[in-house]
């Protein structure tokens, strides 16, 4: 996926209220039951009386459904309950013009699902315009460090500024440095589990 997809599935998502996660899902689930030519799944409740009504006349069968909906639930257990993160995030953006340097400073604290975006923006005091918008995630790798991806754009436009992304160890801070046109970032993350 490019970057510029990827921009336009998170400003979708944030706008439909929903994580890029689950539209995702709903979306592979579309085309692959169209591809298959797949019935739609039935509903959970379907699903239930169907388990139910097979159990209740086969009593034997009962205690072998139980055990496999037990193995079932413990083996995506895991999976299902991954743990939200905490994401310190400070740093400044300093803006180099003909005849005048600004640097602006930002530092925030959220707390977000694995992969989930976020964003914050920075403003010039006592103004409500964003001079700034920076959308980040920050995801678990499969070495136990987490991957921070920083997309730091102008104000309330789509121009990309820089895009810095970084490991961080759990508990530690990574920091990134870079120069970009006119402007300098300096940002620094920590990111701890629970």
């Amino acid at each position: 996926m490019s970057h510029e997809e990827k921009r336009a599935l998170q400003g979708l998502a944030r706008r439909k209220g929903q994580t890029v996660s689950a539209m995702v899902r709903e979306v592979l689930a579309g085309h692959l039951s169209a591809a298959l030519g797949a019935q739609p799944q039935p509903s959970i409740q379907d699903r239930t009386r169907m388990i139910f009504r097979t159990v209740t006349t086969h009593p034997r069968k009962l205690a072998a459904a139980l055990l496999a909906s037990g193995g079932l639930t413990l083996a995506f257990l895991p999976a299902a309950t991954a743990e939200p993160l905490t994401l310190a995030l400070e740093g400044s953006i300093a803006s180099k013009g003909d005849d005048a340097q600004s640097t602006h400073r930002f530092r925030t604290t959220v707390e977000l699902e694995p992969g989930t975006p976020g964003t914050i923006v920075i403003q010039e005091p006592g103004s409500e315009e964003g001079l700034y918008r920076i959308e980040f995630t920050a995801s678990p790798d499969e070495s136990g460090a987490i991957l921070v991806d920083l997309n730091i754009f102008r104000g309330d436009s789509d121009e990309l500024l820089a895009h810095p992304r970084f490991l961080a160890a759990p508990g530690e801070e990574a920091r990134a440095m870079m120069e970009s046109g006119s402007e300098s970032y300096d940002i620094a993350a920590r990111v701890t589990p629970g």
